[in-house]
């Protein structure tokens, strides 16, 4: 099954190219952000960073994945964006709506 915080943690590690990086920028130690990438590249068996003492980049298969992971969590947050916005958008007219019509008694 698919663990959306640890395809975001590997997105942000590509982008930034920096485990340290992304452990800042996501506010998590970086050893969570080690341990994430880690449990997704055992779960699907295969090597997405290439790791030195200095740098850290994208093999092969971790560039494919991370061309479809990109997309497909911008989607997802796009998508959560526009829920709380009409939810927002429903509150404010229900709030109105109550203010204007008088109480039956």
């Amino acid at each position: 099954m698919t663990n959306i915080t640890q395809l975001q943690t590997f997105v942000e590690v590509a982008r930034l190219n920096s485990f340290a990086e992304a452990a800042e920028h996501l506010h998590v130690p970086r050893s969570t952000v080690t341990a994430r990438v880690q449990a997704l590249e055992e779960r699907l068996g295969v090597q997405l960073l290439h790791r030195t003492t200095r740098r850290v980049s994208l093999t092969l298969e971790g560039e494919r994945f991370m061309q479809q992971c990109e997309p497909a969590l911008e989607a997802l947050q796009q998508a959560e964006s526009d829920l709380l916005r009409r939810m927002n958008s429903l509150e404010t007219f229900a709030f109105l709506f109550q203010q204007t019509i008088p109480p039956i008694h």
